[in-house]
């Protein structure tokens, strides 16, 4: 009977348990009155750019805009598109005028006319090179006749030129861009800090296009990235497969004009060839810090919103620990508040 009633109670035992864990099966995870398993940060939620969660110490600030645009042998330069006050433009044809400092332009020298009637013959042909001709001589040879032209029709207008198309794109802040170039070496040490992506151009024009310089490519900035003091580099890239990009030219010392950057470097052509990309780089030293706003005026105890408690309590009106009333430490002489008289 012993052996029978054992049994029988972890049965009922065991069937108590069964039922508690299949009603608790229904509330894990869940947020009702039942348990809950604790989740890990981040558990079930979209991964972000920085991974689980996502992080804003990784996000990129790469932009980009695309856009064509259509040339003519009257268009003069080659806008890409703009983005967030980022832009580059391709000057054509050739380098704006500069003379030299001291240049004189040369004047075609005539030689005075009818030098045989200021003297003899003699000094005419010293003078001129040649010996007079005798005017009293008879011309040996009838002169021949001139074949008339043939009344021609007018000129055929030409057909007007297809314009040619290129691919444009603009990129700021670009997280795949070469690597800057770096200064010429010297012999020297040097010492230059490296310089990040401002914004990448990228064309591939339909036709050959000849550029006057490096000058031809200029870049706009907003006034965020102007600082006088900060340095930038101008490069053209060929644009090759898995980012093998070949260095076309490059000017480490552009400069910084209203709100365009640009290389003075107009000596040498650079010559664009048809179906085959470019990338028009900037990059520039690390932008100067933005300062904080500066807060008007400082707390004083005038307009000092959280004035200082009394050691008293709350301050009244005239008492000694109100805003603009002495305060007299406990005890000391003056003191209207001072600890009174005990009694006897």
């Amino acid at each position: 009977m012993g052996l029978q009633s054992s049994r029988r109670a972890a049965c009922i035992l065991g069937a108590c348990l069964a039922s508690v864990l299949a009603a608790c099966q229904g509330n894990l995870g869940s947020s009702g009155s039942g348990l809950s398993i604790p989740q890990a940060p981040g558990y079930g939620q979209p991964a972000g750019p920085g991974g689980a969660g996502g992080g804003a110490g990784t996000q990129s600030r790469q932009q980009l805009l695309e856009g064509a645009v259509y040339v003519t042998p009257a268009t003069k330069e080659v806008p890409l598109p703009q983005v967030e006050g980022y832009g580059v433009t391709v000057a054509l044809g050739t380098a704006p005028p500069s003379p030299a400092p001291g240049a004189v332009a040369s004047v075609a020298l005539v030689p005075p006319a009818q030098l045989r009637h200021a003297g003899t013959k003699e000094q005419a042909a010293g003078a001129t090179g040649a010996p007079d001709a005798d005017p009293s001589a008879a011309p040996s040879a009838t002169p021949s006749a001139v074949p008339t032209a043939k009344p021609s029709s007018g000129p055929k207008p030409s057909p007007s030129p297809t314009p040619a198309k290129i691919e444009t794109k603009t990129t700021i802040y670009p997280d795949d861009a070469p690597d800057a170039p770096t200064p010429a070496p010297t012999g020297e040490v040097q010492t230059f800090v490296k310089r990040s992506a401002i914004v990448r151009g990228y064309l591939m024009p339909a036709q050959d296009i000849t550029l006057y310089g490096l000058g031809a490519v200029r870049f706009k900035i907003p006034s965020t990235e102007q600082a006088p003091e900060r340095g930038f580099t101008v490069a053209i890239f060929q644009s090759g497969k898995r980012h093998h990009d070949k260095l076309i030219d490059s000017d480490t010392e552009a400069k910084l004009a209203d709100d365009n950057v640009a290389s003075d470097r107009s000596d040498a052509t650079i010559v664009l060839k048809k179906a085959t990309g470019y990338l028009l780089m900037l990059y520039g030293d690390e932008a100067p810090p933005t300062p904080a706003p500066v807060q008007q005026g400082y707390p004083t105890p005038e307009n000092n919103p959280f004035p200082v408690p009394s050691t008293y309590g709350t301050p009244i009106p005239g008492s000694p620990g109100y805003p603009g009333q002495a305060t007299y430490p406990p005890g000391a002489p003056g003191n209207p508040y001072a600890t009174p008289t005990p009694f006897h």
